[in-house]
């Protein structure tokens, strides 16, 4: 009766197992879906890259010439 027991029980871990490994697959892949999809949307919906995060702009442009180093009507 024992020996039915230990088997009756390892079945049952052993189809625990089989279902945890099932279920967490699947929540990985609704989570990689859902990165996939974040990230497809940033790229067709999102800022432009060429802006600069990490400066905040308030709005004022500089417009300068450009320094070139071998304009020879320059005088240094």
């Amino acid at each position: 009766m024992n020996k039915v027991f230990r088997f009756a029980a390892a079945i049952v871990v052993l189809a625990l197992a089989v279902y945890l490994m099932v279920t967490l697959f699947f929540v990985f892949l609704v989570l990689a879906g859902i990165g996939l999809l974040y990230v497809l949307f940033m790229r067709f919906f999102g800022k432009s890259p060429k802006a600069n995060m990490h400066e905040p702009s308030d709005g004022i442009v500089i417009e300068h010439d450009p320094l070139d180093s071998d304009d020879k009507s320059r005088k240094d």
